[in-house]
């Protein structure tokens, strides 16, 4: 009676799981809205990190945004949240347009 004596184990962290429907109906959303998942997108996050090599920001700066993905209307002003001393490290309006250009091709 070894058997009955044993106790089931219970792992106390969590364990690999198939995907769940809702992640995977997630996943087919957002390719259908042309969201970027997986390879491609990290193919383009590094496209986008070496384009703005030459503007040498911070990891932090860089970081922040490929997280936060400047957009719409106040999209200057975050950057220039952002980048600490903007004002001094753009030399003109132009510098920042590209930035924005490039977070617009590689980042939305």
């Amino acid at each position: 009676d070894e058997e009955e004596d044993e106790e089931e184990f219970v792992p106390l962290y969590p364990t690999p799981h198939a995907p769940f429907e809702t992640e995977i109906l997630m996943l087919k959303e957002f390719k259908e809205k042309g969201v970027r998942v997986g390879k491609h997108e990290r193919q383009m996050i590094q496209k986008f990190i070496e384009g703005i090599v030459e503007l040498d920001l911070t990891k932090a700066e860089t970081l922040m945004l490929i997280n936060l993905r400047p957009s719409g209307k106040k999209k200057h002003a975050i950057v220039k949240a952002i980048v600490e001393s903007s004002a001094e490290r753009f030399a003109s309006e132009e510098e920042l347009d590209d930035l924005l250009t490039l977070v617009k091709k590689y980042l939305l």
